[in-house]
């Protein structure tokens, strides 16, 4: 096991330290959580990525998405004087 050395503000470690004692650990075992959970807590692009794909795949397994059926004719679509 590594050891490490961290310089934090007197203020926030003596919160730490209070949080530690609410939680009944030490601050040490609290920056060991912390830095155990961004070693496998997935990135923020990847998990936007991820997300993203997921909606897709959900919007058109439930039909949703374009369909050229609901496209406006082309007649339709360059009509200028319906846009006046």
């Amino acid at each position: 096991m590594k050891n490490i050395t961290v310089s934090v503000d007197d203020d926030l470690y003596d919160r730490a330290r209070v949080l530690a004692a609410r939680e009944k650990t030490s601050v040490s075992d609290l920056v060991k959580r912390f830095l155990a959970g961004l070693a496998v807590e997935e990135p923020e692009f990847e998990r936007l990525k991820r997300q993203e794909l997921e909606l897709r795949e959900k919007l058109f397994a439930e039909g949703g998405g374009l369909s050229s059926s609901e496209n406006l004719p082309r007649e339709d679509l360059y009509d200028r004087h319906a846009l006046r």
